[in-house]
C-alpha cells in the first residue's frame, strides 16, 4: 500500500515538473514554434534556466529539457525574429 502512494505521488511529481515551464509564468505570452525533440542522453544540472517564453530571448522558447526549463531554439516560427528588437517582422 505504501509503494502505491509513492509511486502517484512521483506520478505527480512528474507531470508538475513538465508542465512547470508553461506554468510558472504569470503571463500567457506564447511565442511562435514548438519545442525542439529531447536529445536522448544529455543530462546536466536541474537549475532551471526561464520561466515562461518572455523570460527567453529574440524568438527562443522555453521548453522543459529533462526537468529543466531552458531557452532553446524553436523547431519552426511563422515570423521572423529582428535581431535588434527581439520583435517579430510581419510583411
Amino acid at each position: 500500500m505504501k509503494t502505491a502512494i509513492i509511486l502517484i505521488l512521483v506520478g505527480f511529481i512528474i507531470v508538475g515538473m513538465t508542465t512547470a515551464c508553461d506554468l510558472s509564468s504569470p503571463k500567457s505570452f506564447k511565442k511562435p514554434g514548438t519545442c525542439p525533440k529531447v536529445p536522448t542522453g544529455s543530462f546536466g544540472n536541474y537549475l532551471n534556466e526561464c520561466s515562461g517564453d518572455e523570460s527567453c530571448p529574440y524568438d527562443q522558447k522555453c521548453c522543459n529539457i529533462h526537468h529543466r526549463c531552458l531557452c532553446v531554439s524553436p523547431r519552426s516560427t511563422s515570423h521572423p525574429v529582428d535581431e535588434e528588437s527581439g520583435l517579430h517582422k510581419h510583411n
